[in-house]
């Protein structure tokens, strides 16, 4: 009967939309090692700030330039290979200003619509104003946007030229555009549920015009909070990066004179006040602000900055600027996914760590892999999840890579169990039809058994279709991209080329 039940809600749910995509690590090979290094790509770049990729474009990264130009970088010849948006008669560069970020619609291949982050000279009278623009890229030439198609999404006035944030990223799973603004320079803002300064705001572009509403924002129906506030209490957030596995949202946020910190936010949860100006770091600042919305929350992790000199925490890692990195969910390094790399600007160190739900664990220095003295002001990844680091002073792109890799190791994801590289609804009914009709084994048992139990039964197509239908779970690591099994048990996994 519960057979019966379940193949009768499966074949229901053919029809639904509903699913996730797995980016592909088809004809990409996975070694063995940790020891990591990083390795010059290209030179030549002018004040590169961020680089990323669409979805599914293997052969490209994107970088931008903060005087207002986007360079393709071709990763088969490692060359810059041209200009795709050049706007730069309207970004007011540079300092901290400048066109600051990228971020290519979900569904770039069937839109072609992209995302940037700039300041706009004298957007806002005699101050300049931060802009989020939609831009399209030309039907006949995949490596040429469209520079008059542009519409606007968002505009914020900058008092002042300094902490604008500008890093904006779609969530791997709400498919939702966020967007970080530092305070300008006028940090009471952190706390004003009235002003977007010093916040993570999270928008819907498809649902409405220019923008939609999230029902799920935090501060939705509060009459003295914005519904775009996602997050704040932040004072100049230098990058963001989601776990694309997990959902987990990590921010690096450059102190004033005391630390230097990075903050989460766990997948599921929303309205974090991360204490700007009433905090630093973990130190109360006596600002003399009144504590605006949200949950009032202490950084995940924090570092002296050197204007202080503070011996208290980290004493051998002093610095002023933190970078805020990536985790890396990539192919080419299975043994190092779910490793968090960041960096300082000041202190020019690298160090690593894992996220264990709402702390860290396994801080590891990594400076000393990291020999080339580029200065690094962004990370980002390709279309694989392997990481880059842009140098602005040195107008470089690095990749990092492992220093000494081993043999080759089997990867798999989890919950792809027809080795389709999608995770829907074709898996569980995959499952279902081994288990109770043919008996046929599984190319991966480790992939079919999604729950991470160490074995493969109804539990997992259970679990499979809540992750897809429900949002109430997901499928264990390694997932959604490539990876080793981390759990020790007796199923197996053959090679499965993925």
């Amino acid at each position: 009967m519960i057979l019966r039940l379940l193949l009768v809600m499966v074949f229901g749910m053919l029809s639904s939309s509903v699913y996730a995509q797995i980016p592909s690590c088809e004809g990409a090979v996975g070694f063995g090692g940790t020891e990591l290094k990083r390795t010059r790509l290209v030179n030549g770049l002018q004040r590169p700030v961020d680089v990323t990729a669409p979805d599914g474009d293997f052969n490209r990264v994107f970088v931008v330039e903060q005087e207002g130009r986007i360079k393709i970088v071709d990763l088969n010849t490692n060359e810059i290979s041209g200009t795709f948006l050049d706007i730069t008669d309207r970004v007011s560069c540079c300092g901290e200003e400048g066109l600051l970020g990228l971020a290519f619609h979900p569904n770039y291949d069937q839109n072609g619509y992209f995302y940037v982050y700039y300041i706009l000279t004298g957007g806002c009278g005699a101050d300049n104003q931060a802009v989020v623009a939609r831009f399209s890229v030309r039907n006949n030439n995949p490596n040429q946007a469209d520079v008059d198609s542009e519409e606007i999404i968002f505009t914020q006035c900058q008092p002042d030229q300094f902490h604008n944030g500008g890093k904006i990223l779609f969530g791997p799973r709400d498919g939702y555009l966020y967007i970080v603004l530092g305070d300008s320079g006028e940090d009471e803002q952190s706390q004003s549920g009235q002003s977007f300064l010093g916040k993570m705001l999270r928008i819907d572009v498809d649902a409405d015009s220019p923008y939609g509403i999230p029902p799920s924002n935090p501060f939705v129906n509060n009459n003295q909070v914005k519904d775009e506030i996602f997050a704040l209490g932040l004072r100049n957030p230098w990058r963001f990066g989601f776990d694309s596995s997990t959902g987990d949202i990590l921010i690096g946020d450059v102190g004033q004179t005391r630390w230097e910190e990075l903050n989460l936010i766990p997948r599921g949860t929303s309205g974090q006040n991360f204490g700007w100006p009433i905090f630093e770091g973990r130190d109360n600042n006596d600002g003399g602000v009144s504590q605006g919305p949200g949950t009032l929350t202490e950084p995940v992790y924090v570092y002296p900055n050197t204007r202080l000199n503070n011996p208290n925490e980290n004493p051998n890692y002093p610095g002023a600027s933190v970078i805020g990195g990536v985790v890396y969910r990539g192919c080419a390094m299975p043994e190092i996914r779910g490793t968090y790399l960041f960096t300082d600007w000041q202190g020019k160190w690298f160090q690593s760590f894992n996220v264990n739900g709402s702390s860290i664990i396994n801080i590891e220095d990594r400076t000393g892999e990291m020999t080339d003295q580029g200065r690094v002001t962004s990370f980002g990844t390709d279309a694989r999840g392997e990481i880059y680091m842009c140098a602005q002073t040195q107008g470089a792109l690095y990749k990092v890579e492992l220093a000494n890799p081993t043999a080759p190791i089997v990867t798999f994801v989890r919950g792809d169990v027809n080795n389709d590289k999608w995770f829907d609804i074709g898996d569980p009914v995959t499952t279902l039809f081994k288990i109770y009709v043919t008996g046929n084994p599984f190319l991966c048992e480790d992939a079919a058994d999604t729950n991470d139990d160490g074995q493969v039964d109804l539990s997992d197509v259970i679990y499979s279709l809540s992750a897809l239908f429900l949002g109430e779970a997901i499928p264990e690591d390694p997932f959604p991209t490539c990876g080793i099994d981390p759990t020790e048990d007796n199923i197996m996994c053959a090679e499965t080329n993925c």
